[in-house]
């Protein structure tokens, strides 16, 4: 693995929302935030000369500050390690690294060692994913898990009971960390492949499908995931913005979804929808 070259990113508190709907559209390889803005880091291959220009373009856009530094990637498990800490969803779920102590009160404890990848239940989104799911029926079920960064969804859903677990993502990194994560966990039902949605066999159907990835991705995957949906079957998304929510129902509702829920962390929106 190469170098990683990370920038931190001071960033005014109202102007927090936008840049982070601006940031999310980078091909980064890791995104954190923090009080006073938020992180990129992305590795020095040869596709980064083209994510710079692209991550210059929005901080020259909305005039933010920031600072840069290389990490090396032999290091790069001390550095989260130095920052990662636990999180608690309720009573319902612990999410921790293999180094954390556990504690015996929760409904599931996750382990997860996120390396480069996104999803660690930091983020508000992947937190109301987990929060949302701890109210639905995964028992007996098959999901998939579209754009599973660190697997951590389709490791709760194996955990609720799910018979069978679909999961992928298109980043390598993602994909070799699922692995690793689906392996600690011990959840033999869970299968991961690095690849996109076309990839995933058209007569596939599911009673569960998650997706916390970003808002074009999922405006254009709309019909394609309403066909890989049982009769009945849930869609549970995140990655949207509030701003964007009607948006994002009107074209759910055109591809034959119905919505449900919605939940709202930081700016952020978690919706269930079923399909019709």
């Amino acid at each position: 693995m190469n170098d990683f070259k990370k920038y931190t990113l001071t960033v005014e508190e109202d102007k927090k929302e936008i840049v982070l709907a601006f940031l999310s559209l980078l091909n980064c390889d890791m995104m954190e935030e923090h009080d006073n803005g938020f992180s990129l880091s992305f590795e020095l291959n040869d596709d980064f000369e083209q994510s710079k220009t692209e991550f210059l373009a929005v901080v020259d856009r909305f005039n933010i500050d920031y600072k840069e530094e290389v990490v090396k990637a032999q290091n790069w498990n001390a550095v989260w390690e130095s920052s990662f800490q636990p999180i608690f969803v309720g009573d319902y779920a612990q999410i921790r690294a293999s180094f954390h102590e556990p504690k015996s009160d929760y409904k599931h404890d996750l382990l997860i060692d996120p390396k480069m990848s996104f999803g660690t239940g930091h983020h508000a989104t992947t937190y109301m994913m987990v929060d949302m799911m701890s109210v639905l029926d995964f028992n007996a079920k098959e999901v998939m898990d579209y754009g599973c960064g660190t697997g951590i969804l389709a490791i709760l859903a194996a955990k609720e009971g799910a018979e069978k677990v679909l999961a992928f993502d298109i980043e390598e990194n993602a994909y070799e960390n699922s692995l690793s994560n689906v392996e600690i966990n011990n959840v033999g039902n869970v299968t991961v492949f690095q690849g996109i949605l076309d990839q995933v066999e058209s007569n596939m159907k599911f009673d569960y499908i998650l997706a916390n990835i970003n808002r074009n991705v999922i405006l254009d995957s709309l019909e394609r995931l309403a066909t890989h949906l049982v009769k009945g079957g849930k869609l549970l998304i995140s990655g949207i913005l509030e701003k964007d929510v009607e948006l994002i129902v009107e074209k759910a509702t055109d591809a034959g979804f119905e919505p449900i829920k919605m939940n709202t962390r930081e700016g952020w929106v978690c919706y269930l929808f079923t399909c019709n």
